[in-house]
C-alpha cells in the first residue's frame, strides 16, 4: 500500500514523466525526419502545400514554447490533480481491477466528457481575446 509522497509520485510525477518522454521522443524523431527529408527535397512530393518550406526558427521557438508549457503548466497541474485524486480517495494500486463492462462504461464516459470538453474549450480559445493572446500560435503551422 502506497502512502503520502509515494502516492503523489505515482499519481503525479510518473504520469507526467511518461507523457513528457513519449511526447519529446516521438516529436524529436519526427522533427529529425522532417529536417532530413526536407533538406533532401524528398518529402515535397507528399506535401499538401508543396511550395511551403519548414521554418526552422519557428520550429525551434515552438519547441521552447511547448517545453515551457510542460514545465510551468502541465507539471503543476499533474501534481495538483494527483493531490486532488488522493484527497478524493482514489483507489490504491493494490485494489482489484474493475470488470470489463465497468471499464467499457468508464471508457465511453471518458471519451464523451473529453470530446465535449475539448470541443467547447477549443471554441472558447477562438474568441478574439483568447485567440490573440493564447491560441494564435497553434495556427502558425
Amino acid at each position: 500500500m502506497l502512502t503520502g509522497n509515494e502516492r503523489l509520485i505515482h499519481l503525479g510525477v510518473v504520469p507526467f514523466l511518461a507523457t513528457f518522454l513519449v511526447y519529446w521522443t516521438f516529436g524529436g524523431l519526427f522533427a529529425l525526419l522532417d529536417y532530413y527529408l526536407d533538406s533532401r527535397g524528398t518529402i515535397s512530393k507528399y506535401k499538401v502545400q508543396k511550395d511551403k518550406k519548414i521554418d526552422w526558427v519557428l520550429y525551434k521557438n515552438s519547441a521552447k514554447y511547448v517545453m515551457g508549457h510542460f514545465i510551468y503548466l502541465i507539471f503543476p497541474f499533474s501534481m495538483l490533480f494527483a493531490k486532488l485524486f488522493d484527497l478524493r480517495g482514489c483507489p490504491d494500486f493494490s485494489d482489484p481491477l474493475p470488470s470489463i463492462p465497468v471499464c467499457v462504461a468508464h471508457l465511453i464516459g471518458f471519451v464523451l466528457v473529453e470530446e465535449i470538453g475539448f470541443y467547447y474549450s477549443h471554441r472558447i480559445v477562438h474568441l478574439p481575446y483568447f485567440y490573440a493572446k493564447i491560441h494564435k500560435r497553434h495556427h502558425e503551422w
